[in-house]
Order: C-alpha cells, then structure tokens, then sequence
C-alpha cells in the first residue's frame, strides 16, 4: 500500500506573523538605505516637507535643491557647518504648477531652517520629459529672502553668490531661454551694469519682464529682447548667444538709464571684431564702448 500523503496545515497566524516580519524588514531596508545613502552633488541640507511643494517631484531634482541650499548655507553659517536636515517649506509660500503648454512644473517657495534661524526662496521648475528644450538647462536657483519675507531677527545680512549682489525674482526665465549656465554669466554682467560697484546696496531686486522677452527671428542664432526693471529704471537687454548655450559666445547690449553697453564674452578672440561690430550696428552708435571678457 502506497504511503498516504501528509496534509499540509497552516495555521493563519503563523503566516500572518510570517507575512509582518517580511514586511518590516524590508522597511527597515529602505529606511537605513535613505539614511546611509549619499547625495550625488555633494553635501546636502534636506527639505524635510518637500512634498508640500510637489508630491512627485523627481529623487533627482530633490538632489539638487539640497545640494544647492547646503551650498548657499556654507557661504552664510558663520560658525560650523550647515545642518544636514530640518529646512522646512513656510506654508501660504508656495507659488507653484504646471504649464501644460510647455509641460513644465515651476515655481517657487520660501525655505526655513529653524536650527540656524535663516530663511530663503527656492525657484524651483523640472519636466517630466528630460529633453524638454523649454526648459534649457536646470532652472533651480537657490537665494537669500527678500528682507519682507525674513521671520528671523538675526538674519541681517544675507551673501547671493549666485546673482552677484542682486536677487532676481524669476531669474528662471532666463535659465528657460538661454540655459542655466549661460543665464548665470549674463546675470552677473548685468548685475555689475545695474549695481555701482562697491558703492552699491547689498541688496536688491530685479525683475525679468516676462511679457517682453521674445526672439528677434531676423538675428542670426539665439537672439532675445527683454526689460529689466530694476529700482525706477527699466534697462532694454538684447543678448545673443551660440546654439551650445554660450560655449563659444554671449553678447549682451543695455539701453537704459541713459546710457548704452555693449559686453562681448568669448573665447574666440578672432571674432571679437566681428561681435564688436554687431554690437554697434544694433546699437546705432560707432562709438559704443565695448567690454571684452573670457567666457570661462
């Protein structure tokens, strides 16, 4: 006679408690995974609510803004260095959403960091698709409050080392145009225009007219006018840049205030003659001066 088959009995709550360690660990994974794991960009101040802004925002947008803010921190913190966590988004902050038009969410928020008792505006924009051209590089900008949004006493002087001096509120815009990169070097050139040197606030305000930025479709490669409106002055700006987003050239032309300049950044010093003219055509003025700057 053939052996009887044995009768495999479960007992639901030994599978139940079976089924619960499995679950916990492998939270217990995933939490000493996010503990231990590392910032690719280097040294991070993490947002701890970041969902607020937006729930779906990409691990690696939120790699940047933190690596950014930790960097933004280091030039700020006078003693020690800058906490790895605690920033929180200030709630009724948020001005953020998605432009379906150019499939973009963008924005921007202010940031608190109760541990060291500082505050700052995150300009924030990503799109789903990674090759989106409307986007034109990174468009994430990291600066000081404006002194009306400060919460903290003690945050008295505030260091912008990306905008030179001036916080732009939608310097994004530019960063949509021309690339991140090339729209860091033309703000610096334009800061130093509008900002007297040392003499200057430490402080201020420019503003991207957004309505007046549009292309020149009769200039030769990427060619934008727009207003700058800073303090009582509006400054007319064309800039003229490569298709690489400046790897060979920017040339950037002010009116306003009365004056009128013409800046030439290239590595190229066979075509600085070549800029230069451009440059006082477009200006109407054979004597326009002209600053020559490497664009490294």
């Amino acid at each position: 006679m053939p052996p009887r088959e044995k009768k495999l009995d479960f007992n639901p709550l030994v599978v139940g408690g079976v089924l619960l360690a499995a679950a916990v660990i492998v939270l217990l994974a995933v939490s000493l995974m996010q503990i231990f794991r590392k910032n690719p960009y280097g040294p991070e101040t993490r947002i701890d609510n970041i969902d607020l802004v937006d729930k779906n925002l990409p691990r690696d947008q939120k790699d940047q803004v933190f690596a950014q803010l930790y960097g933004i921190l280091e030039d700020n913190v006078s003693e020690g260095t800058p906490p790895s966590s605690g920033a929180l988004v200030r709630e009724g902050t948020v001005d953020y959403g998605y432009d379906k038009e150019l499939n973009i969410y963008a924005g921007n928020f202010i940031v608190d960091i109760p541990a060291i008792e500082q505050s700052y505006k995150v300009q924030l924009s990503w799109s789903p698709d990674k090759n989106n051209a409307n986007l034109g590089g990174y468009p994430i900008l990291i600066t000081c409050a404006p002194k009306e949004l400060r919460i903290y006493s003690g945050q008295t002087n505030c260091v912008n080392v990306l905008t030179q001096e001036l916080s732009w509120n939608n310097a994004y815009q530019l960063d949509y145009t021309f690339g991140a990169t090339s729209s860091q070097k033309i703000r610096g050139v334009l800061g130093e225009v509008m900002v007297d040197g040392e003499d200057g606030p430490a402080e201020f305000v420019a503003t991207v007219d957004e309505l007046s930025l549009k292309k020149l479709r009769d200039q030769p490669d990427l060619t934008y006018q727009y207003d700058i409106v800073f303090g009582d002055e509006k400054y007319k700006i064309t800039t003229r840049v490569d298709t690489t987003y400046g790897r060979d050239y920017i040339l950037i032309y002010v009116d306003g205030g009365g004056e009128k300049q013409g800046f030439v950044l290239t590595n190229d010093e066979s075509r600085i003659e070549e800029f230069s003219a451009w440059l006082r055509g477009l200006s109407g003025r054979t004597d326009l001066e002209i600053k020559i700057e490497k664009l490294s």
